[in-house]
């Protein structure tokens, strides 16, 4: 059995308690699964990258990526004000009201199957994970 080192607790662990990563040299984490587990449920690491996220996003090269894409998606872009509209105005209700169109989970966002200002409104319920692979793989939508 092969063995590492974990970066964090210090501990000689097997292979087998290392996520993959293959990136690194050897093809593993540096930290082994626990303490990554606590690394990515520490409250404050979250709170950190919260304020890193903001403090891009209001830098000049932040805000330079943002008109960028708006410039390259604008239907994008009026299509999540539609349906952020319509929601203040009641006209929809609010995704998490309804269970995902892919799988048994409860939604948390609205997926947009095409853009074009005739479809703004022609949305469909989904969770976090569907809404991913929507976007990544091109699920077939009806």
């Amino acid at each position: 059995m092969q063995t590492k080192m974990c970066t964090k607790c210090g501990e000689v662990k097997g292979f087998e308690k290392f996520h993959k990563n293959k990136a690194a040299k050897d093809g593993l984490t540096p930290r082994c699964k626990s303490c990554n587990t606590l690394y990515q449920q520490n409250e404050e690491r979250r709170a950190s990258n919260r304020r890193a996220c903001l403090k891009y996003q209001k830098s000049t090269k932040g805000k330079a990526r943002r008109k960028r894409f708006e410039s390259r998606h604008p239907n994008r872009i009026k299509a999540q004000h539609a349906v952020q509209s319509a929601i203040r105005n009641r006209t929809i209700q609010k995704a998490f009201l309804f269970k995902c169109k892919y799988c048994p989970k409860q939604a948390q966002q609205y997926h947009h199957p095409r853009y074009e200002p005739e479809n703004w409104l022609k949305i469909e319920p989904v969770c976090k994970e569907c809404h991913y692979k929507c976007d990544k793989d091109k699920m077939k939508v009806a």
